[in-house]
């Protein structure tokens, strides 16, 4: 009975499906292996892909020149988080219809996943070739150079997506990130905040753009970039820590400015950046508490606080905390020349007010 409602349906699906068959099929038997086909497409329609895979696979014994069969087969895999599976049979898709761009895409992103690099460039390379204009294949390839450290090449790749969609934020974000690990820190800032003007919420790229300022010590333009990124990001570490950075060293900047004031509402501000900069370091340690760098930026922000606090009590409770940081840090990572340094320096007790360093 299925049979008689699904077949001239199934004729139609055959006829893409066996384009460029190899091997001989019946009729009987490709109207066999297109019902199970059917079938399947309907349990992949309904969410039950346990049985939408045995009638794929019904379908491929049948005909094994089915290449949509094995197309959809790959993508319930991919699903799964079957990935080998997923490649075995994108692999199959392609040998019979060679000029399947998504599945070509599809497989090189499986090929990403399983770390077959190479593999994942040579596919993205033919769907190219196959479709010059096709925005997605430049993007993949260009992320693929990016993690192969071919930034030139990752470099041509997103200006390529720029060019054949300036509209999309995704590979203006993605050239910052280029440039930013060429060193080309303007450059990176500029595409960032283009990309942002096509799209602001994209917390990421946000806290890009502030890392990017923080290594050209823009600290109070990466202080506003951060806050920006807090909103839509309160429970990411990264961004917290970097705001402790930005405070700390704002801090710095602001205790070695020339004494043309009077001394005590320097040290006053200096005091509540270093404020600033511990209780957004202590936000990072309380969503992540093993991350050496938070831990050791912590105990900078500390012991400084320590060194400038005339309550005693407070003062040895910064500080013996501070040392406490310093030494989780270095267990963390041992390799810290200078927060071994540091606590080389400070834990023994000292006396000594100093603004300007820990």
């Amino acid at each position: 009975m299925r049979r008689s409602v699904w077949l001239p349906l199934a004729c139609t699906v055959l006829a893409v499906s066996l384009a460029g068959c190899r091997t001989r099929v019946g009729v009987g038997q490709q109207s066999d292996a297109a019902d199970h086909f059917l079938a399947g497409q309907l349990y992949v329609d309904g969410g039950n892909l346990e049985l939408a895979l045995e009638e794929l696979s019904r379908a491929v014994e049948i005909n094994p020149n089915m290449a949509l069969a094995y197309s959809k087969m790959a993508g319930i895999y991919k699903t799964r988080g079957q990935m080998n599976e997923a490649c075995q049979s994108y692999e199959k898709a392609v040998q019979l219809d060679p000029k399947s761009l998504r599945d070509l895409v599809e497989l090189g992103g499986v090929y990403q996943a399983l770390n077959r690099l190479a593999d994942a460039v040579r596919v993205y390379v033919r769907a190219i070739a196959l479709q010059p204009t096709d925005y997605q294949a430049h993007f993949e390839l260009g992320t693929l150079y990016f993690r192969l450290n071919r930034l030139a090449e990752a470099e041509q790749a997103f200006q390529k997506c720029i060019e054949l969609d300036g509209s999309r934020p995704d590979a203006m974000a993605h050239l910052g990130v280029v440039y930013d690990a060429q060193g080309r820190y303007y450059d990176a800032c500029r595409a960032y905040r283009e990309s942002l003007e096509r799209n602001l919420d994209q917390p990421k790229v946000l806290l890009n753009l502030a890392t990017t300022y923080l290594k050209q010590g823009r600290f109070r333009a990466a202080v506003d970039v951060l806050k920006l990124a807090q909103k839509g990001n309160e429970n990411d570490p990264q961004v917290h820590q970097n705001l402790g950075a930005c405070y700390y060293q704002l801090a710095l900047e602001t205790a070695r400015k020339p004494d043309d004031k009077e001394k005590q509402p320097v040290i006053e501000s200096v005091l509540k950046l270093l404020e600033l900069s511990r209780q957004s370091y202590l936000k990072a340690m309380s969503l992540d508490r093993n991350d050496a760098k938070t831990l050791a930026g912590l105990g900078a922000a500390q012991m400084v606080l320590a060194r400038n606090t005339t309550n005693a009590v407070r003062r040895e409770t910064l500080r013996a905390e501070a040392v406490e940081f310093w030494h989780h840090s270095l267990e963390l990572q041992p390799n810290q020349p200078d927060v071994a340094a540091l606590l080389k320096e400070y834990a023994p007790a000292k006396s000594a007010v100093d603004v300007t360093r820990p």
